[in-house]
Parts: structure tokens; C-alpha cells; sequence
């Protein structure tokens, strides 16, 4: 987080920093400069504030300002394009260098010489616009070394918050270039919202309080100043107030003035937990401790106005050879009467096969109990990452979102079929305050075709806190079922990535929230499905659990059951040494 540093480090914070005037004439609109004492000790931007390594020096100082101001200035910050880039932190690094130079080269009035003349921002390609930017970004053409001074792209910063209505208007679209969804309405807002003339703020003076009150709300009652809607102090009379028009206020003054509708993104901070909300902590791999109720999960239903295309035709019913994989697994020994061989004879049994032999009949040979593995107590939880990551293409030409709905689909129509408790939820998160899972079956849910339904109705967007839902997974899994045998399998492109949840610390969080959902006797398994991760990757953010990375469906088919059973089984020897433990602790007391 930004932490304000005093003025005593010998840098100015807050917008008295000597470089706020210069962001703010070059991103068009009033910016702050804060420092920022960050481990990481890099260079970002949010949408109202540059913040300033305190180590940089003098000139790279400068030169970041005016980078990520020109970033502000450039429009390219849509909420599409920057959704497309969540967690895909070296194309969003590629895309604002673009948007840099593009906007260096569109506004060069107000950038300074000594920037404009540096020789990484004349060598690199300009661009026309925002979608030019973003397919240099993820093309694979080669680009100049930046220098350290034009910082980083911190996309949920800016997801994370409203665009500021000076941001909107600045980047409302001349001549088609930028296209923001705008609305033709303007919404109305009460008289006391709508900008004072010069005259009334100058009768609001603190100057004319006090000594001139009495001629100050005379005036104000004369000219009708008063708020309309609201009772007046007075009971009535000449120069009462009197009511009037509701005013009209657009985003900004100007030529540009617009009101612009840009689809909203769920803020990142809360005032506190909502009821019906679980919190968890989370694991700060820094600090090496927990941070108590740090993360909010929230179960809702998805919900959309139109269901998702690629998934209409995809979801189809599982094919023999998956329910064959899967038939053997999650079984344990029950005890079955009337068999012919088996563990000890049934005394009853005995008595009616001698006396069908002493009648000459034909005797029966079913004389046996026996303890086979046919019951079934497994509880399965499957858990289906809908982040914004995973609208990327997959391997089979569709997107992953796409790959990995069916199989999560599949697999939950085949631990049903085979008698199975089973749910399936969808999570993706809006920061710490705001996990969203998705409810697609509850372990109460029949299976039906409103599973198939509610998956249709998923786009895949926002980020992934992959700890707090593991957490709340593990949790439903534990509470709702009281099985000896659990499951939980996570779908995800192996990407844990959030506001401040990114990297070292992400990793660490997955890999403790698994750790400790194993070490209760829960199996956990973790597929990836059409992603370019590999084990390797995997396993830096899943850590011991069991993983697999597959490109398709046939490979999954091929892999699933050996998965499947090593993750059981591991969490079976685990509840077992864990017992032993405590026999034997109880012997030694």
C-alpha cells in the first residue's frame, strides 16, 4: 500500500510535491505526486496520483512523472483492454510503453525536451491507438529495453475504482477514436448538487458570516437561494423560498461535455463486512503471519442478460469412457450378506442349507458375509475459475473459460451419476473485500439442467484471490457433508493474482490455504486446462497438492483417474498418520 512519507525524508508528498503542477499539465487534469516507500520500489499510477519511488533520483523522478502522466493522458486505460490484461503482467508492461510514446507523440506540446528526446521513446513504434497498442503488446515483435524510469502498469488499480469524471471527459471520443459506450441522457441531480454561481459563492463567503449573516441570508432569501424541496427556517412570507427546476450537471463543461456510462466495476474496498459475507485470513508470506478477517467471500448467483455463446453448444453430457475412469474411485468396504465366499459364515444360512440337504432340495451356496468395496462416501467440490484471465484463447481454438467449463461440467455429471455428493462453484474476486462465488450446485441442489444453465450465464471477469476461495471451498466441503472421503478440484489457468495479491505473496497464500486443507484429510487436486502453464508453474503457486496441465480434453481423459487417486490417497495416509499421532499421545498421557 502507498504510505504518505513526512516531509522530513527530504521529498515533498501529496500534491505540494514540486513535479505535481508538471503531471498535472500533462495528464490534463489535476494529478497528486505521492512517494512511496514499497519494497518493490517501482513506479505506478492510479487514476488520481503518480506515486514516486522515495529512492528514485532527481531526473528518473521526473522522467516517471511524466511517463505515467502521459499514460493518464493517452485514453488507452479502457476497462476492456485492461481486463484482457489481468495477470498477464508483461503484456500490460509492452501496452503502457506503447501508450507512452503514443500519447507523447499526440500531445509532444506539453512533454518536456529532455524526455521526448530520450532515445527509447524516438526508437520505439508509435502507435494510432489503444487496440494498435494492445495487438504490438501481445504480438511478438521485439521491443527496447525500457528504462527503469517509466515505472510499472498496475491494472487493478484502475479496475479497482471508478474512472474520475475529468478522466471520462478527457477521454471522450474526437473524431471515433475512443470508444467508451457513451449514453445519450444526463441524469438530473437536486439543486443543492448543482454548481453555485459566482455571485452565490460569494455570498457563501466565510468573510460575510458572522457580522454580515443577517444581510446574508436576506439576500439569499430575495433571490430565491434557498434549496427547493426543503423547509425553510422561516414560516413562511415574503422571501420565502420558493421551489424551482431540478438542474442538469454533465461530466465536465466544455465542448467535450458527455455523460459517459462505463459498465461498473465492484470496488475493491468496503466499509466493513456485510451480513451473509465469510471472512478468512490470509497468509503474508513477508511478515510470516497471518493477517485475521482479512478476506470477505460472498456467495451470489450468476447472473447475466445474455448467455455465454461459446458455452450454448459445449456442454454436453460426459462420454463412458470418463464415467468408466472415474467409476472405481472414492469407494470404501461395506459389508454384503448372502454371498458365496467371503469373510465368515452366516449361521441362519447354514441351518437352511442342511436342512435343504437332509430334504433333498436344492440348497443354496450364498452362506457368507463379505466386506467389498462398493459403498460410496465421497464428497466431491469442484471449484471453476471464472477470472477475467481466463477469456484468453485456449489450445483448442476457444477460450479457456470455454475448455474449462465442460470438463468442470463433465465431471460434476459424472461424480452425480455414480452417487456422489457434489457441487460446483465459479469464484473470481474484486480485491479483498469482494470474493465472489458463484453458486452453479450446491451439495442441496438436484442435478438437473439448471447447472448447465447457470454455467451459461458466466463471463469470465475480474481477478483471482485463490486463497480466500479455496478457504470457503474447503470450508463447505468440511461443514455441509460429514463424508470420510473429500474431494476438492480446482480448475484454474494457475494464475492467483489480485489488488496487492500478486507474485511471492499470492503463491504463498495458495500454497497454505492447500496445505492446511490437506493436512484435515481433504484431497485436493489442481487441473489446468488449455493454459500455457506447465507443471513447473503449478506447482510454484499449488505447491504439494496434486497438479496436472493438460492441452485438451483427450489428455485430460487419459491422466484424470491417476490424478484423481493419488490425491485421495495421499489425503487418506495423511488422516491416518495424523491418527496414529494421536493414539499415540493419548498411550504417553
Amino acid at each position: 500500500m502507498t504510505e504518505l512519507l513526512p516531509v522530513a525524508r527530504g521529498r515533498q508528498t501529496g500534491e505540494g510535491h514540486r513535479h505535481a503542477c508538471l503531471a498535472s499539465a500533462i495528464a490534463g487534469r489535476n494529478v497528486a505526486v505521492h512517494l512511496h516507500d514499497d519494497r518493490k520500489q517501482v513506479g505506478y499510477a492510479d487514476w488520481q496520483c503518480i506515486h514516486v519511488p522515495v529512492s528514485c533520483a532527481e531526473i528518473d523522478c521526473k522522467h516517471l512523472v511524466v511517463a505515467q502522466a502521459l499514460l493518464l493522458r493517452s485514453g488507452g486505460l479502457q476497462r476492456g483492454l485492461l481486463l484482457k490484461m489481468v495477470g498477464r503482467p508483461g503484456v500490460a508492461q509492452r501496452y503502457m510503453q506503447a501508450e507512452i510514446v503514443r500519447a507523447a507523440a499526440r500531445h509532444h506540446w506539453v512533454v518536456p525536451r529532455a524526455f521526448s528526446e530520450h532515445p527509447w521513446v524516438a526508437d520505439f513504434p508509435v502507435t494510432s491507438d489503444p487496440a494498435a497498442s494492445y495487438a504490438l503488446a501481445t504480438s511478438d515483435k521485439r521491443l527496447a529495453i525500457p528504462p527503469a524510469f517509466v515505472g510499472v502498469l498496475r491494472v487493478s488499480h484502475f479496475l479497482g475504482s471508478a474512472m474520475p469524471a475529468d478522466a471520462r471527459a478527457l477521454a471522450t471520443p474526437v473524431r471515433g477514436e475512443l470508444d467508451l459506450s457513451a449514453t445519450q441522457q444526463v441524469s438530473t441531480l437536486d439543486e443543492e448538487d448543482a454548481e453555485e454561481s459566482l455571485f452565490m459563492r460569494l455570498l457563501s463567503n466565510p468573510l460575510m458570516k458572522g457580522q454580515g449573516g443577517m444581510l446574508q441570508s436576506l439576500m439569499k432569501q430575495m433571490l430565491g437561494a434557498g434549496v427547493a424541496g426543503k423547509p425553510s427556517n422561516d414560516e413562511g412570507g415574503a422571501g420565502g423560498e420558493m421551489p424551482i427546476s431540478r438542474a442538469i450537471r454533465a461530466a465536465k463543461k466544455g465542448l467535450l461535455a458527455r455523460l459517459m456510462s462505463v459498465r461498473g466495476v465492484p470496488p475493491l474496498e468496503h466499509d466493513g463486512v456485510e451480513p451473509g459475507t465469510n471472512s478468512y485470513a490470509e497468509w503474508d508470506v513477508y511478515k510470516n503471519r497471518y493477517r485475521p478477517d482479512w478476506a470477505v467471500v460472498e456467495e451470489v448467483d450468476p447472473w447475466a442478460e445474455t448467455p455465454n455463446a461459446e458455452l450454448v453448444e459445449a456442454l454436453r453430457a460426459p462420454s463412458q469412457a470418463l464415467v468408466r475412469q472415474l467409476s472405481g474411485i472414492g469407494l470404501s468396504y461395506e459389508l454384503h450378506r448372502n454371498e458365496e465366499d467371503g469373510i465368515e459364515l452366516i449361521i441362519d444360512r447354514v441351518v437352511d442349507y442342511a436342512i435343504d440337504v437332509r430334504t433333498r432340495t436344492t440348497p443354496s451356496l450364498r452362506l457368507y458375509r463379505a466386506s467389498r468395496r462398493t459403498k460410496r462416501d465421497l464428497a466431491v467440490m469442484i471449484l471453476l475459475d471464472v477470472s477475467g484471465s481466463t477469456a484468453e484463447s485456449g489450445t483448442d481454438g476457444g477460450s479457456i473459460h470455454r475448455q474449462q467449463s465442460v470438463i468442470a461440467y463433465q465431471l460434476a455429471s459424472v461424480f452425480e451419476r455414480l452417487g456422489d455428493q457434489v457441487a460446483l462453484f465459479g469464484y473470481h474476486s474484486w480485491g479483498r473485500n469482494l470474493v465472489r462465488f458463484l453458486r452453479l450446485k450446491s451439495f442441496q441442489d438436484r442435478f438437473d439442467n439448471s447447472l448447465a444453465e447457470r454455467l451459461k450465464l458466466i463471463d469470465p471477469v475480474g481477478y483471482t484471490r485463490t486463497g480466500a476461495a479455496l478457504r470457503h471451498a474447503a470450508r463447505k466441503l468440511r461443514d455441509e457433508t460429514r463424508l470420510p472421503h473429500r474431494l476438492l478440484i480446482v480448475i484454474s489457468d494457475g494464475f492467483a493474482y489480485d489488488q496487492d495479491y500478486e507474485g511471492a505473496y499470492a503463491e504463498a497464500d495458495t500454497r497454505k490455504a492447500l496445505e492446511k486443507i490437506r493436512a484435515s484429510g481433504t484431497g485436493c487436486l489442481c487441473l489446468s486446462i488449455g493454459s500455457d502453464q506447465d507443471e513447473q508453474q503449478l506447482k510454484a503457486v499449488f505447491g504439494a497438492a496434486t497438479t496436472l496441465s493438460v492441452r485438451n480434453q483427450n489428455e485430460f481423459l487419459a491422466n484424470v483417474r491417476k490424478v484423481t487417486m493419488r490425491a485421495l490417497i495421499e489425503a487418506t495416509s495423511r488422516t491416518q498418520k495424523a491418527s496414529s499421532a494421536s493414539k499415540r499421545s493419548l498411550k504417553v498421557a
